[in-house]
């Protein structure tokens, strides 16, 4: 004779139904509290304060009452349709001295050469404004203190006798940090 066993529930085995019931709302809350955390941290990284792409100037020491076209670095852009503009410039600057930044071509065409630098009264804007003809020179308050070129469709060449040194009284002027390899 067999008798018919009734089940009687173990703890162990309620336990295991009702991790059964719940499992699965469980996993979704711990992956949606995932998702949120991710969601948070990208969201954070999207709306930091863009770095700097540059770094802010240096004091760096005037000999001699001079600012010397060897402490500036200049940054040559082409924003002509002649092709090497750019490079050209460069060039002639270097031979007079400057130290050449990044330079290449602009998204947009200019009409007229620009002389960018952190004001039009800079000392570095004014020493390297001498070197072109008829350059519009503008100031944007850049914390670097470099100065940009864009070559425009006026570019015709540069001014030939132009200075290499501008007076200059103070003892130290702010200027772009030198590059390690020049």
């Amino acid at each position: 004779m067999t008798q018919q066993q009734t089940p009687e529930e173990t703890t162990g085995e309620r336990l295991l139904r009702v991790w059964r019931v719940i499992q699965t709302p469980v996993v979704l809350l711990a992956l949606l509290g995932l998702l949120l955390l991710g969601g948070k941290w990208g969201w954070d990284r999207v709306t930091e304060p863009v770095p700097k792409y540059y770094d802010p100037c240096v004091e760096t020491p005037v000999q001699g009452g001079q600012l010397q076209s060897s402490q500036i670095i200049v940054q040559v852009l082409n924003g002509s349709d002649q092709r090497g503009k750019a490079g050209d410039v460069s060039q002639q600057l270097k031979s007079m001295g400057f130290k050449s930044g990044v330079g290449g071509n602009t998204d947009q065409k200019y009409a007229e050469t620009t002389i960018t630098g952190y004001s039009p009264d800079s000392p570095e804007v004014q020493l390297v404004a001498k070197h072109f003809k008829n350059a519009k020179v503008v100031g944007n308050g850049r914390q670097d203190h470099g100065v940009e070129v864009v070559i425009g469709a006026d570019y015709d060449s540069m001014v030939s006798n132009a200075p290499s040194s501008l007076e200059y009284s103070a003892p130290t002027i702010c200027l772009p940090k030198p590059p390690a390899t020049q």
